[in-house]
């Protein structure tokens, strides 16, 4: 009976140290992701997805390509830039639906690093 409870115990606190080691991978993805340019594939399936399920809007449409240009390049797009596109296909939602319930873009794509 006494080396159940001990097992019980060390499971639990095996429990707790991953789930810690989870959240400070996350923090450090966090500002990893915060002070780096957010021009990345998943900026383009984040704001894909999201238009499609929150606002109902086409993920290969003018306006997400606006959106994700904005948000690529906050003050203007540089010359000879290559412009970020949804072009994947639309099954591929099912991927990043998860992610795109998360209203902001920095958390979502820490989240996104850490389960990577």
């Amino acid at each position: 009976m006494q080396h159940r409870r001990y097992t019980d115990r060390f499971g639990i606190l095996v429990i707790i140290l991953m789930a810690g080691i989870l959240v400070l991978l996350t923090w450090a993805n966090f500002q990893y992701s915060y002070q780096s340019l957010p021009g990345s594939e998943f900026l383009v399936q984040w704001v894909g997805t999201r238009n499609l399920i929150t606002k109902e809007i086409s993920p290969y449409g003018d306006e997400t390509l606006q959106q994700i240009q904005h948000l690529a390049f906050p003050t203007e797009i540089p010359r000879g830039m290559v412009l970020y596109k949804y072009v994947s296909p639309l099954y591929a939602i099912a991927l990043f639906w998860p992610f795109a319930l998360i209203p902001k873009y920095f958390l979502a794509q820490s989240i996104w690093m850490t389960l990577l």
